[in-house]
């Protein structure tokens, strides 16, 4: 019972791991929309009309869009990698362990010492269903952040005179 408590321990511990991927994933999206949407609507002006009349303040502008792409870019590139990468470490964790144990059990009639065995493996597998569904919701949200940025370059494109 000891190794499935383990094995069970160690799929939360992985799914808390992911799940602060995606709450720092999620922090990030908060400060760089508020940051877009204080910029989009610099000068008072939600057009950004004034902004486009002053080509120094335009290029600015897009310099700094430019240096904040890059830093989204960064971090939307691959959002669902941890929690995929724990995903797999869960499910082997849990497999691993419910070998182990159900090797030691082979040498006992007690069909009894089957229930370590399979919450092992229960526990390794719900921990990797855990991790993928937080992948899956870091994909999302790093979808919804990229079209936003991108709906934000497009804007800003029309803002500023070539």
């Amino acid at each position: 019972m000891l190794w499935t408590s383990l094995c069970c321990l160690g799929s939360c511990a992985l799914i808390v791991m992911s799940y602060r991927r995606l709450h720092a994933l999620r922090a990030f999206a908060r400060t760089t929309v508020s940051c877009l949407r204080r910029s989009a609507t610099s000068n008072g002006d939600p057009g950004g009309s004034q902004a486009a009349a002053l080509s120094a303040d335009g290029r600015a502008r897009v310099a700094e869009l430019n240096e904040a792409t890059i830093e989204v870019r960064a971090r939307v590139e691959q959002p669902a990698l941890v929690p995929r990468g724990c995903a797999k470490v869960a499910f082997l964790l849990g497999a691993l362990i419910s070998l182990m144990q159900a090797a030691h059990a082979l040498d006992q009639a007690d069909s009894r010492m089957w229930v370590g065995p399979l919450g092992s493996f229960v526990g390794g597998t719900l921990g990797a269903l855990g991790c993928a569904y937080i992948g899956r919701m870091a994909e999302v949200e790093a979808r919804r952040l990229r079209e936003e940025w991108s709906a934000l370059i497009r804007r800003s494109a029309q803002d500023v005179p070539s």
